[in-house]
């Protein structure tokens, strides 16, 4: 006597929406020909029927449901977007519920205590004390409400009740807080619920947490995180110097970045090891109009004996709004101090910022020097030099207008990273 066959589902959640796929399958020995799906389509066209149907890519998580006696596949809507971080071991993180960024640079449920700094939604890829958590920073998540629910289209932002619980924040935009999105469901007590991010912002200064820093980086007192997850050790506040010269007062500043400021017209190369590149954050403001007050990172090409810059100069006063960028060759056998060499290497005319980010990296035999305009997300070479040798040394560096009243020059390092 042969097995009867048997019918079996398959449910996908997409977004808001469910895809259910009935396929009919025989069971070993039966004598019925073999069946697959009916149809299954792909952008309004029939695919090809096959007797497995295989679901792939980033988005998409599938698991047995024992109890329903199906598999429950759910794919990430369009757009979304999420990274992974390496689950703390101790506390570690669960899904549905909002995480931070801890000070060893892991994923751990956020507390009650953090209202205004960078959490994310854990998804279905992720959570517990070990492996990765995924997330989701772009798109459509699921997030567990704390006791007071969840109403549709309120904001939501991050509970003060519940532990790592999404809470809602009202019908109109909050004005403290971690904002997370928008609530496209609703939820009773402690119930999940489906939520549209937003790009997470701070909606005051208010609040509290772990994170303190000057955007878009959050400090815990040794790295800098941007929400990006773009992670970078913190500015010493004891930098070497190569050259002989006075070197300029270092002063602690309020978020974990260093202050450095100088009246001296010489110039200063602040020393740190590495051999392929430099990235710094920072503002540079001088008091000058008349002569230009410069900040920069460098990288010492031993093999030419060259020093190679990307500098700001302002001749504004106060701030480095309306300064130039332009790339600098120094002579430099490695000790003493580094002369300019000539005129700049290459210019790219007058520009309006607050803070700048620059990176230089060494590629193959030529030096790429790069900037971004979102806090070292992507990057754009602005210019490059060939015939670069070996690379012993990288830094940053400041120098005081060479003419005036009281020269001053202040240089506001926000985060640093050489490799």
């Amino acid at each position: 006597m042969k097995r009867p066959d048997t019918f079996s589902a398959i449910t996908a959640t997409i977004g808001l929406g469910i895809l259910l796929v009935l396929c009919f399958i025989p069971v070993h020995g039966s004598s019925i020909a073999t069946a697959a799906y009916s149809v299954v389509e792909n952008a309004g066209s029939a695919l090809t029927q096959r007797g497995i149907l295989n679901f792939t890519g980033t988005g998409v998580t599938c698991a047995d449901n024992s109890g329903a006696t199906r598999t429950d596949c759910t794919i990430n809507a369009p757009g979304s977007g999420s990274f992974t971080l390496t689950n703390d071991g101790a506390t570690g993180t669960t899904v549905n519920k909002l995480a931070k960024v801890n000070g060893s640079g892991n994923a751990v449920i956020a507390t009650t205590s953090d209202t205004a700094i960078p959490v994310w939604v854990v998804t279905n890829a992720g959570g517990g004390t070990s492996g990765s958590a995924t997330l989701a920073t772009s798109g459509l998540a699921t997030c567990t409400a704390d006791a007071s629910g969840v109403t549709v289209l309120h904001f939501i932002v991050a509970s003060t009740t519940t532990n790592g619980a999404c809470k809602d924040a009202g019908a109109t935009a909050p004005t403290s807080g971690w904002v997370l999105g928008i609530a496209q469901t609703g939820a009773a007590a402690n119930a999940t619920f489906t939520l549209a991010l937003l790009e997470g912002y701070n909606a005051a200064s208010g609040g509290s947490g772990t994170f303190s820093a000057a955007p878009p980086y959050f400090s815990d007192g040794t790295h800098f995180f941007s929400p990006t997850a773009y992670t970078v050790t913190k500015p010493s506040g004891s930098p070497s110097w190569i050259n002989s010269v006075t070197p300029p007062t270092v002063t602690a500043g309020a978020n974990g970045d260093i202050v450095l400021s100088s009246t001296n017209s010489s110039a200063f190369f602040a020393q740190l090891s590495g051999t392929t590149s430099v990235e710094a954050e920072f503002r540079c403001q001088g008091t000058q109009t008349a002569s230009e007050t410069n900040c920069w990172i460098w990288a010492f090409d031993t093999t030419n004996s060259h020093i190679f810059s990307i500098n700001v100069g302002s001749t504004q006063g106060g701030n480095s709004g309306g300064a130039q960028i332009d790339i600098v060759e120094w002579n430099y056998n490695g000790s003493g101090n580094p002369s300019f060499n000539s005129t700049p290497l290459g210019l790219t005319g007058s520009i309006a910022q607050d803070i700048y980010h620059f990176k230089i990296v060494k590629s193959g035999s030529s030096l790429l020097f790069q900037e971004s305009l979102n806090g070292g997300i992507t990057f754009v070479t602005i210019f490059t030099q060939t015939g670069i040798g070996t690379l012993a040394d990288l830094g940053y560096g400041l120098q005081a207008a060479t003419s005036g009243t009281n020269p001053l020059v202040i240089m506001d390092v926000l985060s640093l990273v050489v490799n």
